[in-house]
């Protein structure tokens, strides 16, 4: 197999889990790879460097913005 995989992501909802079938079938179709993606939700108590990080990439986000001197 060669070129770009065909990627699908699923959240364990059944639209989700038909769109993986989906490009399943396209991806041998087409020769491709398959590389499939699953999204869970945080788990209670492993959220704690998450305020950390949204500061963290506002702070590089409002650096990315700032006016270039001169």
């Amino acid at each position: 197999m060669t070129g770009k995989p065909v990627v699908a992501g699923t959240d364990g909802s059944e639209e989700s889990l038909l769109a993986v079938e989906w490009a399943g079938r396209e991806a041998a179709l087409h020769h491709l790879p398959l590389l499939g993606v699953s999204a869970l939700a945080p788990l209670p108590g492993l959220t704690g460097g998450a305020p950390r990080a949204r500061r963290r990439a506002a702070r590089r986000g409002s650096e990315a913005h700032a006016p270039c001197p001169g």
